[in-house]
């Protein structure tokens, strides 16, 4: 089925089995496996990264707000009609910090990682005081 993802509920029920079959499945035939896999993998890459891609440079979207109309009838009763749309207002969702910095982290670790590798050569100097007077500053 491509373009749906089933979860392993769903899965169980088309099957006909119970969680632990889907899982000896898996073991037992390995293009099963790697089919399961596959199918994660592709439902990530074509929902998750765009939420987060969306996320990260911020998006507009339209509210929509529907009441009843009401109506009234000839004999002076008030009926109701399906909902009507009374109102749209765009709607900024501004950039989130956070899955920037999840995006960036992960899409180029060497430019944005938290921790950097600095690798020193040649001599330290060190001076040791053994009493401070205020005069002995280092050289």
């Amino acid at each position: 089925m491509p373009g749906r993802r089933i979860d392993r509920h769903k899965a169980c029920k088309l099957f006909g089995v119970a969680k632990s079959t889907i899982n000896l499945w898996k073991k037992e035939h390995p293009a099963f496996s790697d089919s399961v896999k596959k199918g994660k993998d592709d439902y990530d890459s074509e929902n998750i990264e765009k939420s987060l891609a969306k996320r990260a440079l911020g998006f507009k979207y339209t509210e929509i707000t529907k009441e009843p109309r009401l109506i009234k009838k000839a004999d002076g009763d008030i009926t109701t009609t399906d909902m009507t749309v009374t109102k749209k207002v765009t709607r900024l969702v501004v950039p989130d910090t956070t899955a920037q910095i999840f995006w960036l982290k992960n899409r180029q670790p060497h430019r944005w990682r938290d921790k950097h590798d600095v690798e020193h050569t040649g001599d330290v100097n060190i001076t040791i005081i053994d009493r401070f007077d205020g005069n002995n500053t280092p050289s």
